[in-house]
């Protein structure tokens, strides 16, 4: 016989009350510390055996005494399993453990349930939309509960799932099972996740490792390969997600993207069939785009303004053609008129010659240029409309054709003092 075994007939036969087991609440550990709550074992308590906790320790479902270090309790079992009945009420116990004073509220198991004669206003169950719960063997149920989706509300209107085909398929493993609804059939669910071995402790992050895609969770259970009902508590967990589209879709779009994976700097739009948006490229926007072949001075261009922080501002196509003429006229020659009268000729090379060539229409203008008479030797001119030639100085006096004539083989003649006979050549 084990020495658990033995604590524990000792504890039934010293207990006070026939059917009852007396103990204190917790265990002393080596430290002294009095520890209460079971790891991940919701509403179960360690408890010391014995009217003075020296026989033994073990678990137990607590059914509503109160949770004070090694305070007397009285237990009873039932169906099996060891419950803590409430505070300890054999005479003196409780005022000893107090010092005299009263001993706190000891509230014994009860429900507030339709029927328990102890009802809320509102059924408590009924205000915690979505939970999954026990429903006997290995069903559970979900309790009911509104969501919004494609663009409309809908209703769970509670019902159960059998999870006998989600346990896990290997034996002495066990694993999360997420319950939820699929929103696109209104109907329940459930996915199971990694297996592991029944001695490793599944903890709740666990659950967010489940590929649930556009189903809604609600809640999880612990599930075993050779389980043939999911009833204790202990095994359940809240996974209640969005009562909505969940969070994976957009304005009750249905097909909608789920990540952001590679999608750094695209835009998101509502698709041509204005049923789903997506992530597309800017410039596939702008090449998909009607194309207009002359814009118009009111016509707009985006504008990163780096002086602005980068930004978004518009750009006129008339102040985009003042902008580049303020800044090619100080770059390049600027030939006034219209197209074919005056027209500027130069080679490629540095060292080609610049010439300034009058119209080609049926009547000439006069090609008149305006410099320095020092630097005439480095112009090369073409013949005017009637032969004559203008050239202003750079104090503005104009030279006429009775000082400059071209000779007969083309070549440039100036008159010196006045003299015809004193004939220079230049060419």
């Amino acid at each position: 016989m084990s020495d658990l075994r033995r604590a524990w007939d000792n504890a039934v036969r010293a207990a006070e009350f026939r059917g009852y087991v007396a103990g204190r609440m917790g265990y002393v550990d080596e430290s002294g510390m009095v520890t209460i709550l079971v790891p991940n074992r919701p509403n179960h308590c360690y408890v010391s055996l014995g009217a003075e906790g020296d026989q033994g320790v073990t678990i137990a479902r607590n059914l509503g005494a109160p949770r004070i270090a090694w305070v007397p309790i009285r237990l009873k079992r039932e169906q099996g399993e060891l419950l803590i009945e409430g505070l300890d009420p054999t005479p003196g116990r409780l005022e000893a453990f107090f010092g005299g004073e009263a001993a706190p509220g000891n509230v014994s198991y009860h429900t507030h349930k339709i029927g328990s004669g102890l009802e809320y206003e509102v059924e408590a169950l009924r205000l915690q939309p979505g939970r999954v719960r026990a429903a006997g063997g290995m069903d559970v149920y979900i309790e009911a509960f509104r969501y919004y989706v494609g663009g409309a509300w809908q209703t769970w209107e509670g019902g159960t799932l059998d999870l006998t085909a989600y346990r896990p398929s290997t034996a002495d493993k066990w694993a999360w099972v997420l319950v939820g609804i699929n929103p696109n059939t209104n109907a329940a669910i459930a996915v199971t996740g990694d297996e592991y071995d029944v001695e490793t402790e599944l903890t709740a992050d666990l659950i967010d490792d489940i590929d649930f895609g556009d189903y809604i969770p609600c809640g999880a259970v612990k599930v075993r390969e050779d389980d043939t009902a999911v009833t204790d508590i202990a095994d359940y967990a809240d996974a209640h997600g969005w009562f909505g589209d969940g969070s994976r879709t957009f304005l009750g779009l249905t097909d909608t993207p789920v990540d952001y994976t590679d999608d750094d700097g695209k835009l998101l739009v509502v698709t041509s069939g204005e049923d789903a948006v997506e992530f597309v490229e800017l410039g596939a926007k702008i090449a998909a785009a009607t194309s207009k072949a002359t814009p118009v001075d009111a016509d707009n261009l985006a504008l990163s303004d780096s002086a602005a922080s980068n930004i978004l501002k518009r750009l006129t196509w008339s102040n985009l053609k003042a902008t580049l003429k303020t800044y090619f006229d100080g770059l390049y020659l600027l030939v006034g008129g219209k197209s074919g009268g005056q027209v500027a000729y130069g080679g490629t090379d540095s060292g080609d010659d610049l010439e300034l060539r009058s119209t080609s229409n049926a009547v000439k203008g006069q090609v008149i240029v305006a410099d320095d008479l020092s630097l005439l030797d480095h112009i090369s001119l073409v013949n005017g409309p009637d032969g004559s030639l203008r050239i202003k100085d750079g104090g503005g006096t104009t030279r006429h054709a009775d000082n400059w004539l071209w000779g007969a083989g083309g070549e440039l003649r100036r008159y010196c003092s006045g003299s015809v006979g004193a004939t220079h050549h230049n060419r």
